[in-house]
């Protein structure tokens, strides 16, 4: 691949990928709106979604970015699947993945978690029914950090996790409502008397945690009663 060959694939990519991205964004955020307005109630403190739906949408996106990219630039991906695109067209190809798609997301509409003052919600789907468990059905609690690295950027995870009896786990840390309520919750764990591991993390994870949660000053307080922060900036030697 020559330098000009090289700008017009990186050209393809970036304007056939960007809108792909956007749209798909927009969908995922109206999919999470549409599902919290028509399953949480007045009174529910959190709502949680499976996280699995993220991947659902990112892996959609991209396949149709490396169907749509394939059309014309054959020589950058395998014969096999040029050669199924080929023979079916690339139109009939999308419409196969999209009524798929729409079918993960019909089903992960109704698998969610919602938590009130009475009792957690569980729903795996609409082909099964709603499990409902009592705060007495809770056998403890965990809150703590995971860590990912990608190349030259990090990133780090906060799970607040409701462990029950019969062994399911719920995370409540995905919720959009997490740093809204879950001191209601924690209140609600405490008065029942269930075990509480939390963590322990360093300043810096801290600062990184509220950087992500988008208000800083209202959150710290709430990071610090849920797991124990190391407070004292590091120093620095110079």
């Amino acid at each position: 691949m020559d330098h000009a060959e090289k700008i017009s694939f990186m050209l393809k990519f970036v304007f056939t990928g960007t809108p792909i991205s956007i749209v798909l964004v927009i969908l995922y955020n109206l999919f999470i709106f549409i599902q919290q307005k028509t399953f949480m109630s007045t009174g529910d403190l959190l709502f949680v979604s499976s996280g699995f739906l993220k991947w659902v949408f990112a892996l959609y996106g991209f396949t149709v970015f490396f169907i749509i990219m394939s059309r014309e630039e054959t020589g950058y991906y395998p014969a096999t699947i040029y050669k199924i695109i080929t023979r079916l067209g690339i139109i009939k190809v999308l419409l196969i993945l999209s009524v798929i798609f729409l079918i993960i997301v019909t089903q992960m509409f109704s698998t969610y978690t919602k938590v009130n003052e009475n009792e957690i919600a569980s729903s795996n789907g609409f082909i099964h029914k709603t499990q409902n468990y009592s705060w007495k059905d809770i056998n403890n609690a965990e809150v703590y950090c995971t860590y990912s690295t990608k190349r030259s950027s990090s990133k780090v995870q906060l799970h607040y996790v409701l462990k029950f009896k019969n062994d399911k786990e719920i995370d409540l840390g995905s919720s959009r409502q997490f740093w809204k309520n879950i001191l209601k919750v924690d209140n609600i764990l405490t008065k029942k008397g269930t075990i509480i591991s939390r963590g322990l993390i360093d300043y810096g994870t801290s600062l990184r945690i509220l950087n992500d949660s988008y208000s800083y000053k209202e959150n710290e307080d709430v990071l610090k009663k849920i797991i124990y922060v190391v407070d004292t900036p590091p120093i620095h030697i110079t």
